[in-house]
């Protein structure tokens, strides 16, 4: 590598007036001084004539070493800086061909290369790629007929002589461009000009395809306002829907509906299933109400198994009601899932009016969604139309569900027993655990209201803790008090029997209270047997492990066939109170009794009879052998005190 002094001399050498004045100035010197050097040194005039002319020889030979060494040292660096400049030409090239090669292979850069007038000499792949010319067919065409569509032609001509006379690019811009089949691409582009001195201008255009962003936008913008399994409007593009039918309505001085639906057992289908079958339940339903509605309704899934209908205009409200017939008459119908599975579903529809029943979108659906719930309670598969009674209804259900929380958390509930009878001996064999629930303000509230109200706000798993707590520690303080044992039975809802955490929490509350649990029975409705077979047989196997007794509670009104029924670890089967209220009178339902004792006795099961209230219908129950019975007949279920003398009481021992 030549250092800056070195090139600088090797320069000066360059320059033919340098080695002119250095042999001038070696010349005169050697002139000069030599000629009084011999003088001082020789006297004798022969050999100094001798002597100069051997000076003159030496001059000669002395000058021609020094040019010798003077061009030999040029050579040298001559070479070396040939070299030099072969290198760094080397590199440029190489320099080149790799910037080259990156913008050739971008894939998903292209870039264009073209004159003042349009005519292309550079086209790198991805400009193949996204406009779908080659190299060959591109070079030498010009770029307007190419990718500039025939509305841009004019503008992008004169932009490009201004970049070019300029030599400054226009600011990047998003475009939509042209490929060779017609098709439009969107594409981000900018540019960049070279203009050097004696050359023509070159102007380079660097396009972005944008094609994969703009889907993904779209999809972006289509999940914002659409539903991802069924396609249908979600919720926000519904209420957009609602909005702009009321405005449309108040020019038109017409009515406006909205129908809202709620399957009424998707959730008992998704868990007994799993979430891929509750899907393909949606997606056919959602199938089937889209053939019951016309081009003018808006069909939406508002969320969950929610669904809703936007119907405007309005032509009358018997319109609505054959249109809610409809979408229930598609719904009975049965929908096959994967591996075979056949299952029916129903709805409740509710419906409100604009401006009968609300004057703005929110409004309306929140009168829908009341009437809907009315449909809910009173036995669903209906319809049902707003009414300002609703309006007092759901007001009374948010404030009795915060008192509810609030009466958990202050302990206000209360536990009353029911005794469990021995129907052959008369003796108190066990008792039911029942909630109960006054508030200072509301009075008595029944368990038919709160105990759906705990399970649809979610209170449910709490409150079933609290009673099996509390309950399980009043039994430890009474066998500490001298009570002898006997069988405490505890109800848990589907809801809880459905949660993975109820064995941990039946571990913990048994260590804690000091709860024998032999004498510990749970309760379980039919409704929690819709749940996975595998699973529900897998935890009362663990419960049953625990040395705690099992029973099925109402049985005859759910929907467990005898196969499963059998593969169930219980203790006890009770029978539901309306098969026993009618006895002795309803021959249907003596045998419908007969036959659940005698079932449950052939698979071992005990059998106790809920809702005794006369002589005629235990007797009865004697006469079929059914072991346990409870019921007004014995004894109301009783608080605390009251059913602690009830033990005391001989019969009892």
């Amino acid at each position: 590598m030549i250092t800056k002094p070195e090139l600088k001399f090797v320069t000066l050498l360059q320059n033919p007036w340098f080695g002119a004045a250095v042999y001038l100035l070696l010349g005169l010197a050697w002139i000069a001084g030599s000629d009084a050097v011999l003088a001082w040194l020789i006297s004798d005039t022969s050999l100094l004539t001798q002597y100069q002319s051997y000076k003159g020889y030496f001059y000669v030979t002395l000058t021609a070493v020094l040019a010798w060494l003077l061009l030999s040292k040029k050579q040298h660096y001559v070479r070396t800086l040939s070299a030099t400049q072969l290198k760094a030409q080397q590199q440029l090239v190489l320099s080149e061909r790799r910037l080259r090669t990156l913008l050739d292979n971008a894939p998903q850069v292209a870039i264009q290369g073209y004159y003042a007038d349009g005519t292309t000499f550079y086209w790198n792949k991805a400009s193949e790629l996204i406009y779908g010319y080659s190299k060959d067919e591109a070079i030498g065409r010009n770029l307007l007929e190419l990718i500039i569509p025939s509305y841009m032609q004019a503008n992008v001509a004169k932009a490009m002589a201004q970049m070019a006379g300029t030599g400054m690019a226009l600011p990047s811009e998003e475009l939509v461009l042209r490929r060779k089949d017609g098709s439009l691409v969107p594409v981000y582009s900018g540019h960049a000009v070279v203009k050097l001195p004696d050359t023509e201008p070159q102007i380079y255009c660097i396009d972005v395809d944008l094609t994969e962003r703009k889907q993904q936008a779209a999809e972006l913008a289509f999940l914002t306002e659409y539903d991802v399994v069924t396609q249908l409007p979600n919720r926000q593009h519904f209420h957009q829907c609602v909005s702009q039918a009321l405005a449309q309505a108040d020019k038109a001085q017409s009515q406006v509906a909205v129908m809202l639906m709620d399957l009424d057992n998707f959730k008992d289908i998704n868990d007994s299933y799993g979430h891929s079958a509750g899907d393909q339940l949606l997606m056919q339903v959602s199938q089937r109400l889209q053939r019951c509605c016309a081009p003018s309704h808006t069909l939406a899934r508002l969320g969950g198994d929610e669904f809703a209908v936007l119907v405007s205009p309005v032509a009358s409200p018997e319109q609505l009601t054959a249109l809610a017939e409809q979408l229930l008459s598609q719904l009975q119908q049965p929908c096959l899932l994967g591996e075979g599975k056949e299952v029916i579903t129903t709805a409740s529809i509710g419906i409100s009016l604009y401006p009968d029943h609300a004057i703005n979108s929110e409004d309306l659906i929140r009168a829908a969604d009341a009437a809907m719930y009315k449909v809910k309670h009173a036995g669903r598969n209906h319809t049902a139309f707003y009414s300002d009674e609703l309006t007092a209804q759901a007001r009374y259900r948010v404030l009795l569900e915060s008192k509810l929380r609030q009466a958990l958390k202050s302990d206000k509930l209360q536990c009353y027993y029911q005794p469990q009878v021995d129907i052959q001996s008369g003796r108190l064999i066990g008792a039911e655990v029942l909630l109960r629930w006054h508030d200072a303000e509301l009075g008595f509230i029944a368990p038919a209201v709160f105990i759906p109200l705990a399970e649809s706000c979610g209170l449910i798993h709490a409150l079933g803790l609290w009673v099996l707590q509390h309950s399980c520690r009043q039994f430890s303080d009474w066998l500490a008090q001298g009570c002898a044992p006997f069988s405490l039975a505890v109800n848990v809802s589907a809801h809880q029997f459905g949660k993975d955490q109820l064995l941990d929490e039946l571990r913990q509350v048994l260590h804690e209270t000091g709860m024998p649990p032999h004498c510990l029975e749970l309760e379980v409705t039919e409704s929690a047997l819709l749940l996975d077979e595998t699973k529900v047989v897998a935890l009362m196997q663990q419960i049953k492990a625990l040395g705690v007794r099992l029973a099925i509670d109402d049985f005859g009104t759910g929907y467990s066939s005898l196969s499963y029924l059998k593969r169930l670890p219980l203790d006890v089967l009770k029978i539901d109170r309306r098969f026993i209220e009618h006895i002795p009178h309803a021959n249907d339902d003596k045998q419908i009794t007969s036959a659940i004792i005698a079932l449950a006795h052939s698979m071992n099961f005990k059998v106790l009879a809920e809702g005794v209230e006369t002589a005629e219908q235990l007797a009865f129950l004697q006469q079929q052998a059914c072991d346990y019975y409870q019921g007004y007949y014995y004894s109301k279920p009783l608080p605390t005190a009251e059913f602690v003398a009830l033990l005391s009481q001989p019969l009892n021992g």
